[in-house]
């Protein structure tokens, strides 16, 4: 079978930045866009966006993702009928050990918390569970 079948023509170049690491402390801007562009999140009425049910979920998941990570602030966040844009800030820098040590700390201060996670590679950077690519893609 061809390995180039379609040609590259289904393929973006990837904006990622190879050498980051995306646990690093910072803000993240971050778009998602629906498979086919399809208007599943809601639709735009009198210039203003209603939710579909679809639109209220993500929109909650969004909220939610606090809880989840501790170490993660959300700024400002819109959801699009066929897409979603937000910021979301990495507010401090985990070490992930095998021991799991997870001293509290203020998150104005300049220490380094550890916790215990599970890691895998993919192209962009060994993830794990700290870094934007994990947090992003949970499902609850």
């Amino acid at each position: 079978m061809d390995k180039n079948i379609f040609k590259d023509k289904y393929r973006i170049k990837s904006i990622r930045l190879s050498e980051w690491d995306y646990r690093n402390v910072w803000y993240y801007f971050v778009t998602i866009c629906t498979k086919d562009r399809k208007h599943y999140f809601g639709k735009i009425q009198n210039e203003e966006i209603i939710l579909s049910n679809i639109g209220n979920i993500v929109q909650q998941y969004r909220l939610n993702i606090p809880q989840h990570f501790s170490h993660i602030s959300l700024d400002v966040f819109i959801v699009m009928p066929n897409h979603i844009h937000g910021i979301i800030s990495i507010d401090e820098k985990i070490v992930e050990t095998s021991h799991g040590t997870s001293p509290k700390k203020n998150k104005n201060e300049n220490e380094t918390r550890h916790v215990a996670s599970l890691q895998t590679k993919n192209k962009f950077w060994p993830q794990n569970t700290q870094s934007l690519w994990y947090i992003i893609n949970q499902k609850n």
